[in-house]
């Protein structure tokens, strides 16, 4: 395949207002590419939940899988046909809708788990992305699930990370929310499987391809910015997170045209 043609496409949909706090984003994942073609790819961590139907091109073989709570980067191979439709739940939503501790569920199959959920998910009749997502607005509507369903304080403390592109100290995050640095750590862990400290790492790492794919500015410029005390902290946590140094990284996100990312 030539190089200059991207192998995936990836594009994000936000949610309806009245899941706004349930959902991060509806999100479908293209490898471009043939059937039985093998190509490898990486998943980093963003700190989210999801629930993907993997629909193959070439086969029409349906399969739902969910991604767990990753906090490094895990390596896959994709089929050239493959297409990812997708949800991310909100860390503040992730025990709410599972009714698990959110740290229990590891990426795989989803086989027999939340029937009430994803029944219908892998339907032949959900021909496209915007019908994975409608299949789904409507089971969380029969559900009863709304963005009151989420912890209204993680819900808050996820809205001031992410709004800050991770930049914001948890001790403020705190503040904000009316508790001290202690209890929301464990709040919001108990809601999430995660801790804050966490989440804004993993927010940071999305302000970081976000600024790759919007500027070309230099590495020492971008951490800057992006709040990072120095290129050297960028390319660490860069390492850790994806396992590439920052022109690895680079070139992956070169790899994946990304037609609409929500910001």
């Amino acid at each position: 395949m030539d190089d200059r043609i991207p192998r995936f496409r990836y594009r994000e949909l936000a949610p309806p207002t009245s899941l706004s706090g349930i959902i991060s984003c509806f999100f479908e994942f293209v490898a471009n590419g043939s059937g039985g073609e093998k190509i490898p790819h990486v998943v980093i961590p963003d700190g989210c939940i999801s629930i993907l139907c993997r629909f193959n091109r070439a086969s029409s073989e349906r399969a739902l899988l969910i991604k767990g709570l990753d906090t490094e980067p895990f390596r896959t191979i994709v089929d050239g046909a493959d297409c990812h439709w997708g949800v991310k739940i909100s860390p503040a939503a992730a025990r709410a809708v599972f009714g698990c501790p959110p740290e229990s569920l590891k990426t795989g199959p989803v086989l027999n788990r939340f029937p009430k959920l994803t029944t219908g998910l892998a339907d032949p009749r959900v021909k496209c992305f915007e019908d994975f997502a409608a299949v789904l607005v409507s089971r969380f509507e029969k559900l009863g699930i709304d963005s009151s369903t989420a912890d209204p304080v993680v819900s808050g403390a996820v809205r001031s990370i992410a709004g800050s592109a991770g930049e914001i100290k948890v001790s403020e995050v705190a503040n904000l929310v009316g508790l001290s640095p202690r209890q929301l750590t464990r709040r919001f862990r108990s809601a999430s499987g995660l801790t804050p400290k966490q989440f804004a790492r993993f927010c940071r790492l999305r302000a970081t391809g976000i600024s790759l794919l919007d500027s070309d500015i230099s590495w020492a410029q971008r951490a800057a910015e992006l709040g990072f005390t120095d290129q050297a902290h960028l390319a660490r946590e860069l390492a850790a997170l994806t396992g590439d140094r920052p022109r690895e990284f680079e070139e992956r996100l070169a790899r994946t045209d990304h037609s609409t990312i929500l910001k």
